[in-house]
């Protein structure tokens, strides 16, 4: 770049004199003044004057040490965003940082302030106004521990489902308003067998399995199923012995009722009883007498329930039901 004067005389092969030399300082003294390299402005209007360095994406270039100092003029005023150069910024940012992590933000127009740093896994997001960032719960913040679900527990707002016991399932709670872990059939059925029902409204329950032979009814209560002995039916014949007592067995079980026929004789009779007749050293019979059928209590008939059949006697008679060589049917309920 030139300079901003110029050099009076060019010597070729001549004797330098006093004159030319002092002809050339005093060019030199004349021209490095203050306003001949702008190191210093006549008035405030000369020290606004700046240049833009790169208008329309081109770059300016300066022609003298003027031109480098509007230049970065331009500059110190993009920066300071005010009317001049050399005033003082309205946007102070010193200050407003003071931890490690902090962030800037616009709190309004041309106004810095701070937002603290927000905890580990926090995530940055604009608060419910619009109107400032401010930190929330990530996803990562809120699922503390493996197999954790991550639910919405209002509009916009996240929530952790702990994860459930082994073999739970999911499902809504009963106010429809978050997810919750409950028993599954898998859960509640710990034994090979196990039934499932219903203990109450929407809640499963195991009734474990019965031992051999047992039917399923209702409970007394009606309110839940349960094992029971099942119904026991048995049919046979036997032979009276004409004794007070002969044992019939076979039967498979203690009966709870009794029924005897003989159908032999042109009567027909038949000796029925319960558990608690026999107990009470009665039965029931039933007489089809050619005079006329009749019905009557009796004692000494059948007279004791095993855990394999029952006793009859023949009232010491030789009467039915045990009369001797008579071959009697019976029916047998448990």
């Amino acid at each position: 770049m030139a300079g901003t004067f110029s050099r009076i005389k060019t010597w070729i092969a001549e004797i330098l004199t006093y004159s030319d030399l002092n002809a050339e300082f005093d060019n030199i003294l004349g021209n490095m003044d203050p306003d001949g390299i702008d190191d210093a402005s006549a008035n405030a209007t000369a020290m606004r004057s700046t240049v833009d360095p790169y208008p329309a994406s081109a770059v300016s270039l300066p022609t003298d040490l003027r031109g480098e100092f509007r230049r970065i003029r331009y500059i110190l005023k993009q920066l300071s965003g005010e009317t001049y150069w050399y005033i003082d910024p309205s946007l102070v940012i010193r200050g407003v940082l003071t931890t490690q992590g902090d962030i800037l933000y616009a709190s309004s127009a041309n106004t810095p302030a701070r937002l603290a740093k927000g905890s580990a896994r926090k995530v940055l997001q604009m608060n419910s106004g619009a109107t400032a960032p401010e930190w929330a719960a990530s996803p990562q913040s809120i699922l503390t521990a493996q197999a954790d679900l991550l639910y919405a527990s209002a509009a916009n707002t996240l929530a952790r489902l702990a994860k459930g016991t082994a073999r739970k399932i999911l499902q809504m709670n009963a106010g429809a308003t978050a997810p919750e872990w409950v028993a599954s059939p898998q859960s509640v059925l710990t034994a090979q067998a196990d039934l499932l029902y219903a203990s109450a409204a929407n809640t499963l329950a195991r009734l474990a399995k019965g031992a051999a032979g047992k039917t399923l009814v209702m409970n007394s209560g009606a309110t839940a199923p349960e094992w029971a002995d099942r119904a026991k039916i048995k049919t046979g014949t036997y032979t009276g012995n004409g004794s007070t007592s002969q044992a019939i067995t076979g039967v498979g079980f203690q009966p709870t009722y009794v029924g005897i026929w003989e159908i032999a004789s042109t009567s027909g009779n038949k000796i029925e009883a319960t558990n608690g007749m026999v107990s009470a050293s009665k039965t029931f019979s039933h007489y089809g007498a050619a005079s006329g059928s009749y019905h009557s209590h009796q004692s000494d008939r059948i007279i004791a329930m095993g855990a394999d059949g029952f006793t009859v006697d023949d009232a010491g008679s030789d009467s039915d039901p045990n009369k001797a060589s008579r071959t009697y049917y019976y029916l047998a309920l448990g």
